[in-house]
């Protein structure tokens, strides 16, 4: 599929699974040498819900890629899953090193299901400690279901060494 989004021209993200009980460096290092030329062309995305992972662990990670690659990590993790979620980062430095790819699924008003159509939604999500958002996963029901706030020129912008994950739509608290 990879390779098929690459020929066609759309851009990429490359994803990888944070486990608990494993070194967050341990993780980066395995993710870049099983990621091929990928990496190379695609956003190295971490998803951090796993129940057990810690923030130490993103760090790490994170610090990892950077080191290797040059390239920020954008994060994904939920809204106010129990196990991990985005108000784990409050106190820690990942968030200005890191985008955020965040996922809340909303029902629609006076039901108890999710969106099911690509309908622009209010975000109506806090994302603190971040400021501002590289997408969000709104559905999972009956297919995940994203909207990414960067034009095509952008996204692929990030995956250039020393980049850090800038273009992410700012997002009002009060919304």
């Amino acid at each position: 599929v990879a390779s098929q989004a690459k020929a066609s021209g759309k851009p990429l993200g490359i994803y990888h699974w944070l486990s608990p009980g494993i070194s967050g460096a341990s993780q980066a290092d395995y993710f870049i040498a099983n990621s091929g030329e990928f990496f190379e062309i695609a956003n190295p995305i971490l998803d951090c819900e796993q129940k057990g992972i810690t923030v130490a662990q993103v760090n790490d990670f994170v610090d990892r890629i950077k080191a290797i690659k040059g390239v920020s990590t954008i994060i994904y993790t939920s809204a106010g899953a129990e196990d991990f979620n985005v108000t784990w980062f409050n106190g820690s430095t990942v968030p200005s090193k890191c985008g955020l790819w965040l996922a809340g699924y909303p029902y629609l008003a006076g039901t108890q299901h999710q969106i099911q159509d690509w309908t622009v939604q209010n975000m109506p999500y806090s994302i603190a400690p971040w400021s501002s958002l590289v997408g969000w996963q709104f559905s999972s029901d009956p297919i995940d279901r994203s909207w990414f706030y960067a034009e095509k020129e952008n996204w692929l912008s990030l995956t250039k060494p020393n980049n850090t994950n800038t273009t992410k739509k700012e997002i009002e608290e009060d919304e």
